[in-house]
């Protein structure tokens, strides 16, 4: 799978035919009890991370591909959550357009 390119399930064996999925570079935090030397209570690295939704599945999930650990959370709430973020940045640079455009999946079999 090429990275931070969108692609749409095209075999209903591998899922959902809605579902779309990125393969993208991601930062993992690690929070901890005590402050490191950086002076945060976290550590971060960097990992590889495979994001992906289905509308019929009505979820949104985050996979870290070193970890193998996902998270999911409902679609609707991933949705709402970037809408916010969005309008809070218009509102905040004063814009009125987008920027660019969102992309476009494209069909891959290997989900």
């Amino acid at each position: 799978m090429e990275e931070n390119k969108i692609y749409q399930n095209d075999n209903p064996k591998n899922g959902p035919l809605d579902g779309v999925q990125l393969r993208t570079d991601c930062v993992r935090t690690k929070f901890t009890q005590k402050r490191q030397k950086t002076g945060y209570p976290f550590k971060q690295s960097q990992t590889k991370a495979n994001v992906s939704a289905s509308v019929e599945t009505g979820t949104f999930s985050i996979r870290d591909v070193q970890t193998n650990i996902m998270l999911a959370i409902r679609l609707e709430d991933a949705m709402a959550v970037c809408a916010a973020a969005a309008d809070a940045s218009r509102k905040a640079e004063g814009c009125t357009e987008t920027k660019e455009d969102a992309g476009v999946a494209e069909p891959k079999s290997d989900l």
